[in-house]
């Protein structure tokens, strides 16, 4: 028996994952009270395409139902009314749990702490630490007052970090004092020297004009208040002002800054709203069904990226969902670990679907992470045990996932299921993805076909004009998520997106009859070999499925003749000596003779973005110090 899941997906569950009640009503509020196929699926459900359909690259996704007004404000207090007693977060490092209506009640005295300091709707406040609970509660904290939050990167060095402060203007930076190397505290120092003299909430810096306070997560230290001092300072006044400023929040207003990875050059602000980040965790809970049942997350995902800040927090506030988070950046061991001990008996079935506190806890049944997350889980499971049979499904995203690697997570993570989501910054979270039920083929070759009300074109990068089926372009995007502009950057923007709302991505993809997308890699990583275009994820794709094959990434290496030559950069499995010419033997008559690398370099790590993304700028430098050739 399959259920109809209805709702701004009507995605079909996997038996495993439901159990039907009469009369339930989902997001889209239809009745589904019979099993699918039997039920008749209303216009507008949001269901997996199972015909071929479509003549042109231009697909647009199911129109229902509505999108939600709502800010995120409203989603907190909401979640508050919905499930009080539900946990909400659980950070295990910290020994810390919260439930939804614990994390409201801390919410809203943050917020009128916040306003106490004297920061006003509008003003942006900076965050800059690794996962904790002090993060999460920030950044609903300003949403909930109208303070725009600035996600920053935590791995930023003193002069990354002088830039995105200074870029977006913060008001207010709250930062953890330390996390492994980097020094926070002293690299903010330098850049304002007058900090540690300075009466807290009082600073006046040179380099950072408009910023005025900075908040440590723990304990204060010169020139700074501690977190705890913030909620201390909420007033009455504090309090009515913040009532007034929850009834004339709109849901266009921006709330929130990503940066861009910066995987090249500068990082650009991508400003988005209430709007994009409350119906794209909306949507995407839906098409995922978390909004049927209960359902507990671990999130290894850093929270300064959308993957973590959308797909995690704002998934959680608007469908109940618990996240655990294991550690506070990510770790093979914490995250098997946490998957394993989150844990006890299951909710009982009658209460499935109930807006009611849960009895008991349950197994972390989802897991979210990118590629290299993966890798590492599956290195750190060949060494030790951990049960991680509860695992329904393991998310992958944040970049191209090799078809061998889903294999493996299901057969080693025991995961019943691997799901792609793709996306961009400017894009909110995700736009392609899959439901639960979708057929298994497409899986493991694409990223899944249009989420509702969005619209998806593949144009010929040099006309612009749409592309065939199954002919490859740049994809473009256009709908509710699309970002309002990169910050005080019209350039750019105009340049990304054009007059009639269509965003560029900068990625080379085809649709299928289907309207599944395919992503062949992106323009910016493309090698061009003597005129021949070669994109690294159909090479990287073919490289993946030698067995001795951890991992690989593919670069342009310079070339005096041919401008660039194809380098395979490889990570050999424990215990394994593949050679670069078994990996060129392996390539021959699986792909056309100028994609064959003409280089393997082996190394045994990447230089890695906090997400999990290679940095191929980097890695290309590396490669021609290491082969001699620029």
């Amino acid at each position: 028996m399959i259920r109809v899941l209805c709702g701004v997906s009507c995605a079909l569950s996997r038996p495993s994952r439901t159990t039907w009640l009469s009369g339930y009503r989902g997001c889209c509020g239809y009745d589904h009270t019979t099993s699918y196929p039997a039920a008749r699926l209303h216009e507008g459900c949001d269901v997996p395409p199972t015909q071929p359909w479509l003549a042109k690259s231009y697909v647009h996704g199911a129109n229902g139902p509505p999108l939600l007004p709502d800010t995120i404000g409203t989603c907190i207090e909401r979640a508050a009314q919905l499930w009080p007693e539900r946990e909400a977060f659980i950070f295990a490092n910290e020994g810390e749990r919260r439930t939804f209506h614990q994390v409201f009640e801390e919410v809203k005295k943050l917020a009128q702490g916040f306003l106490a300091l004297g920061l006003q709707p509008g003003d942006r406040i900076g965050v800059l630490g690794p996962n904790s609970l002090s993060w999460v509660l920030t950044q609903l904290a300003a949403a909930h007052a109208g303070i725009i939050l600035v996600a920053i990167n935590p791995i930023y060095v003193k002069d990354e970090l002088e830039f995105a402060l200074k870029k977006v203007g913060c008001k207010a930076l709250v930062s953890a004092s330390a996390y492994k190397t980097h020094d926070y505290y002293g690299m903010l120092t330098e850049i304002c020297p007058e900090l540690s003299g300075s009466h807290p909430g009082a600073l006046h810096s040179k380099r950072l004009p408009e910023l005025r306070a900075m908040v440590m997560m723990g304990e204060s230290l010169p020139g700074t208040l501690s977190f705890s001092d913030i909620s201390a300072a909420a007033t009455s006044e504090s309090e009515k002002k913040l009532h007034l400023i929850q009834k004339s929040l709109d849901m266009d207003d921006p709330i929130n800054i990503q940066f861009t990875s910066g995987t090249t050059g500068h990082p650009k602000a991508a400003v988005l709203t209430h709007h994009n980040f409350v119906n794209n965790a909306h949507l995407f809970g839906c098409r995922m069904g978390y909004h049927g049942q209960e359902t507990r997350i671990c999130i290894p995902v850093p929270l300064y990226h959308s993957f973590g800040l959308v797909g995690g927090t704002l998934v959680s506030i608007i469908h109940g969902a618990t996240l655990c988070f294991p550690s506070p950046g990510f770790d093979a061991t914490c995250a098997l670990s946490a998957v394993q001990k989150e844990s006890a008996s299951l909710v009982p079935a009658s209460l499935v679907f109930a807006a009611s506190p849960t009895p008991a806890r349950r197994w972390c049944t989802i897991i979210y992470g990118v590629p290299t997350m993966y890798v590492d889980m599956l290195s750190e499971l060949s060494i030790h045990n951990y049960d991680t049979s509860s695992l329904e499904i393991a998310l992958m995203g944040g970049s191209p996932c090799p078809p061998s690697l889903v294999k493996r997570v299901i057969t080693e993570m025991q995961a019943t299921d691997v799901l792609t989501v793709y996306g961009t910054t400017e894009n909110t979270f995700t736009f392609m993805n899959f439901p639960w039920s979708d057929m298994k083929e497409k899986k493991t070759e694409t990223v899944g076909f249009i989420m509702p009300h969005i619209e998806a074109k593949v144009v010929d990068t040099s006309s612009g004009e749409i592309q065939p089926i199954e002919v490859s372009g740049e994809l473009c995007i256009r709908g509710y998520c699309v970002m309002r502009e990169y910050l005080d950057d019209p350039d750019n923007t105009a340049t990304t997106i054009t007059a009639d709302n269509w965003y560029h991505t900068g990625d080379i993809a085809f649709l299928d009859a289907f309207g599944y997308c395919s992503i062949i890699g992106r323009s910016k990583d493309m090698i061009i070999r003597g005129g021949e275009n070669v994109y690294p994820a159909e090479i990287e794709k073919i490289l993946y499925l030698h067995p001795d094959v951890m991992e690989a990434h593919v670069v342009g290496a310079h070339d005096y003749r041919l401008g660039e030559a194809v380098c395979a950069v490889v990570k050999r499995k424990a215990g394994k000596s593949v050679s670069q010419e078994e990996l060129q033997e392996f390539c021959k008559g699986k792909m056309a003779r100028y994609k064959v690398p003409k280089y393997v370099v082996f190394m045994e790590s990447f230089p890695l973005t906090v997400t999990g993304k290679i940095q191929k700028h980097h890695l290309r430098d590396d490669v021609n110090k290491i082969l001699g050739l620029k």
